[in-house]
């Protein structure tokens, strides 16, 4: 979806089947609870049925509002990435805000993981000024990325409703024209003044290596850290 010059990629929808019959599932338990003391099975003491009225209005109470909140985002799903022509917001961590990277900054990109969920990896030419601008379990995650070798940036799947490799693409179009652009105007730069401005910035994209089967622990380790949910 494109607007205000902005391509917004939107959070993946939840699994509606497996979400959606385990919230009903509570609303219908804590009916059944509600109206268990006034059943014949009833418990003999009114206390333990006052409870267990108490305990049916919770789960009820409970998978309702959860329930709302799953048929809400899946028909008004919010923002995962906002991308522009300098860079990209991901809200995917950072909090409300999101956290804001350039294209420039971006030295290399790959997909990795399994066939099945594959990540989007994205390697940064500075990536202390990219963990200072996060807070709490996403700077440790990013932390733990860095430790184990794996991209700092990692986009799953589960969290994006468009396909990883097209994403890929859309990246590697966006980063590239940042490039030429950047080059560009140093150039026109140099013309101006008549002084060199190097423009120094090198981009890859590394060929991917999705696999099966996880063949170490740390890298286990590094694919469920990073498909927390938030």
């Amino acid at each position: 979806m494109v607007k205000n010059d902005n391509i917004r990629i939107k959070r993946k929808k939840a699994d509606f089947l497996l979400y959606g019959f385990s919230y009903l599932f509570l609303i219908l338990a804590g009916i059944f609870l509600i109206s268990l003391p006034f059943l014949p099975i009833a418990p003999p003491s009114q206390a333990v049925g006052y409870a267990i009225m108490g305990v049916g209005i919770l789960f009820a109470g409970s998978g309702l509002i959860l329930y709302c909140m799953l048929l809400y985002r899946g028909i008004c799903p919010t923002d995962a990435l906002v991308i522009t022509n300098k860079g990209f917001t991901s809200y995917l961590v950072g909090g409300k805000n999101g956290v804001y990277v350039e294209w420039v900054n971006i030295a290399s990109m790959k997909v990795f993981g399994l066939t099945k969920a594959p990540m989007l990896g994205l390697t940064l030419s500075d990536t202390d000024s990219y963990v200072e601008e996060l807070e709490g379990r996403y700077a440790r995650m990013a932390k733990n990325n860095l430790e184990l070798g794996i991209p700092v940036i990692a986009i799953s799947q589960r969290e994006v409703a468009i396909q990883i490799a097209e994403l890929k693409t859309l990246f590697s179009r966006m980063i590239k024209g940042a490039i030429s652009w950047e080059q560009y105007a140093a150039h026109s730069k140099k013309v101006e003044t008549g002084e060199e401005t190097p423009v120094v910035h090198s981009f890859t994209e590394e060929p991917d290596s999705l696999v099966e089967k996880k063949s170490s622990a740390p890298e286990e380790e590094a694919v469920t850290m990073l498909d927390m949910d938030e």
